[in-house]
């Protein structure tokens, strides 16, 4: 191991292998982040602090993420 802009310059030919994640699991976390903003963008537009739009993107980033959790069920060793 050298500097880091040796290391930059000249990778080493060890590279590590990749690890291996259930994306499942990535994906409903995904989604209860984006179920928890659009509670939270719900209640703040219902006070007027906040416009439909942000609603509106939590809801689509949640329908993503249906599509999404969809998608790691057809290909599970993706």
């Amino acid at each position: 191991m050298g500097t880091l802009r040796e290391d930059l310059l000249r990778p080493s030919s060890q590279t590590p292998a990749p690890v291996s994640v259930d994306l499942r699991h990535v994906v409903v976390v995904g989604m209860a982040l984006w179920a928890l903003g659009l509670v939270v963008t719900g209640v703040l537009t219902l006070t007027g602090r906040a416009e439909w739009s942000a609603v509106a993107v939590c809801g689509t980033g949640l329908a993503l993420g249906v599509l999404a959790l969809a998608w790691t069920r057809r290909h599970p060793d993706a």
